[in-house]
C-alpha cells in the first residue's frame, strides 16, 4: 500500500512539473535551472517538516532531499527540451 501511495502521489507530482512548466513556458523557457531550484527548495522544506511529524527520520529526508537534487534538474532540463516556445 506505501509503494502504490508514493506511486500516485509522483505521477501527480509529475504531471503538475510538466503542466506549469507548459503553462508558464513564455515565462520559464530557458530557465529550466531555475525553475528546478523552486521546486527543489519546496520539496526539500517538505522533507524537513515530514521529521517533525511521527515515523519518519532525518536520514529518510536526507536521502529525500539527495534524489530531488538530482531529479530536478534532468526534469527540469528535458522539460524545457521537449516543450519548446
Amino acid at each position: 500500500m506505501f509503494l502504490i501511495s508514493v506511486l500516485i502521489s509522483k505521477i501527480g507530482t509529475a504531471i503538475a512539473f510538466v503542466l506549469i512548466f507548459y503553462f508558464a513556458r513564455n515565462s520559464l523557457s530557458g530557465h529550466w535551472f531555475l525553475y528546478a531550484f523552486i521546486w527543489w527548495l519546496m520539496f526539500a522544506i517538505g522533507e524537513i517538516g515530514q521529521t517533525i511529524g511521527p515515523n519518519y527520520s532525518w536520514k529518510e529526508a536526507i536521502a529525500g532531499v539527495i534524489s530531488e537534487t538530482a531529479y530536478f534538474p534532468l526534469s527540469a532540463y528535458i522539460v524545457n527540451w521537449l516543450i519548446k516556445v
